[in-house]
């Protein structure tokens, strides 16, 4: 793939036991494919640990620290400070709010989130943003904070009322491989009315294959490409737009400026 084809996979979790046996395998076959960078955020701080020695490995690894709302319950926040002058990090994440599961945690929820959006507000870091059945919550958080800082709604493929909320709010819309499923007619809806100059790449990956692999493949990196030439086919414009656009604007939240 020529050098202004190369892309960025703004999120994935190749801190996860599932990559454990050919994680040096996947990275090649992704570089084969043309991503440059993975963003691999963390979840609590195992994940958070395990990111950061990655990135010493990797040097196209970027990581996010943060504590994942479903881990509210035995991780503290604060715990996170120890990385944000890292030149490694890039985002202050995963973070935000999940109700999908538990709705009686939504106090510590919030509490935790606001803590991280301080903490990236104080080291100058961009947020990458959980906000799984919940997105009115993480909204409101986030309104005494417009123009103070930026980030991107991960996943936000549900609603377009929503997305284009966080697109006003000066986010970034994260997209995967839930748009290149048939029926995830929304998903292919965000894809097509949000500015691609607001569009991030994402595999979520373990989780999250793309069509036509996902019955059968575990996610990986690799598999960007197929999201990425979802979105063309759906905004009728070329795949070189695409990569090009999507990955200055990763090299722009991120500050990921030696590709």
């Amino acid at each position: 793939m020529i050098k202004n084809m190369l892309l960025i996979d703004t999120h994935t979790h190749l801190n996860l036991n599932d990559y454990e046996g050919d994680l040096n395998e996947v990275i090649a076959k992704a570089h084969h494919q043309g991503i440059k960078y993975f963003v691999v955020p963390g979840l609590d701080s195992k994940t958070n640990a395990k990111a950061f020695h990655l990135a010493l490995e990797y040097e196209c690894i970027k990581i996010a620290v943060g504590i994942h709302p479903c881990y509210w319950h035995d991780e503290d926040p604060m715990t996170i400070q120890q990385y944000l002058r890292l030149p490694q990090v890039v985002a202050v994440g995963e973070i935000g709010i999940d109700l999908y599961r538990d709705k009686t945690s939504l106090p510590i929820q919030k509490k935790n989130l606001q803590i991280q959006l301080d903490l990236a507000i104080k080291y100058n870091l961009p947020v990458i943003l959980h906000a799984r059945e919940a997105f009115e919550e993480v909204y409101k958080i986030l309104l005494p904070y417009k123009n103070k800082i930026k980030g991107v709604f991960h996943c936000l493929v549900n609603n377009l009322e929503e997305a284009q909320k966080a697109v006003d709010l000066g986010f970034y819309v994260g997209i995967g491989g839930i748009v290149t499923y048939n029926k995830a007619l929304i998903a292919h809806e965000i894809a097509q009315k949000i500015p691609l100059e607001k569009i991030l790449l994402e595999t979520d990956s373990p989780f999250l294959t793309p069509f036509p692999l996902e019955k059968t493949q575990r996610n990986e990196p690799a598999y960007l490409k197929i999201i990425a030439e979802k979105i063309a086919f759906l905004r009728q414009i070329s795949f070189s737009d695409v990569v090009q656009q999507t990955t200055q604007n990763a090299k722009n939240l991120f500050l990921i400026d030696k590709l």
